[in-house]
């Protein structure tokens, strides 16, 4: 029996009930009911083979011959169930009147039951513990709706995200094109208002000279071909003289620290960090 072996093995290791239980994290008492052989504890079949299993790997037995030892068992209990059920349900043939039982031949009488009537009637499981058929449908329909609302939030969050992230990625391109064409159309602007002013009189040009009084970055461009006069950086107290034709755009990154001179005239741009001017 599986019970006194389960005993003999924890006898032989010398432990108590409450040492194999705080060791296997079994309740004390479902390892005595197992010893004891009353397998009829009120938990689901699977959870008493996993205790069945851990319990005899703890004593070192041998834990497929344990649960087949087990299985047939419960299989053994489950025929005889099966057998006292069906032989409760048998049921006795009526008694027939005189007059019907000289009704037509003998074999009509006699004729067999068919096998299918047969078996559904005196089949071992009860049809009636069966759950209808209807409460199978329905439950299975309010499963596949709870997974068809479950999926259409989250596609619904995903269409919301996709949306959400196209939409920045669009205002980011326009402000991109709206920076960069502001810059264009300024350039534009001082380029024709260059060309109206050399169509009406030819006009001599002052150089330019850019002081530095701290570390600052300029870009000096010819409004009138967007030639590139000079990209660089200038350090503290450093002179830059520049030739030109024409009106000049000079960008910078730093405008507090940089100083215009033209001819005599001396100024600073008007911003004081990051910025753009156009000298004429």
């Amino acid at each position: 029996m599986i019970g006194e072996k389960l005993e003999e093995a924890r006898k032989r290791k010398g432990i108590s009930i409450r040492e194999a239980a705080d060791a296997t994290k079994i309740r004390g008492e479902y390892l005595m009911a197992m010893e004891n052989n009353s397998m009829d504890i009120n938990l689901p079949t699977i959870y008493i083979r996993g205790f069945l299993k851990n319990y005899a790997r703890f004593l070192n037995l041998d834990e497929n011959k344990i649960l087949t030892d087990f299985d047939a068992r419960q299989l053994g209990r489950s025929n005889f169930s099966a057998e006292r059920d069906t032989l409760g349900r048998m049921e006795v043939p009526p008694v027939l009147d005189e007059e019907e039982e000289f009704e037509g031949e003998p074999e009509e009488a006699e004729s067999e039951e068919p096998e299918s009537s047969f078996k559904a009637k005196h089949s071992p499981f009860d049809e009636s513990k069966k759950p209808p058929r209807g409460l199978i449908n329905k439950a299975t329909s309010r499963k596949q709706l709870e997974r068809i609302s479950a999926n259409k939030d989250l596609y619904i969050k995903a269409g919301l995200l996709v949306g959400g992230t196209v939409s920045l990625i669009v205002i980011l391109v326009l402000l991109i094109r709206v920076i960069i064409g502001g810059d264009s159309a300024a350039d534009e602007t001082a380029a024709d208002t260059a060309r109206e002013t050399r169509t009406e009189a030819p006009a001599r040009y002052e150089p330019i000279v850019l002081r530095a009084t701290d570390t600052v970055t300029v870009i000096v461009e010819q409004t009138i071909d967007r030639e590139r006069l000079y990209s660089g950086t200038l350090e503290a107290g450093q002179p830059l003289s520049l030739e030109r034709q024409g009106p000049v755009s000079i960008r910078f990154t730093n405008g507090s620290a940089l100083t215009i001179e033209r001819g005599d005239e001396q100024f600073r741009p008007n911003q004081s960090g990051v910025g753009r001017t156009v000298i004429d």
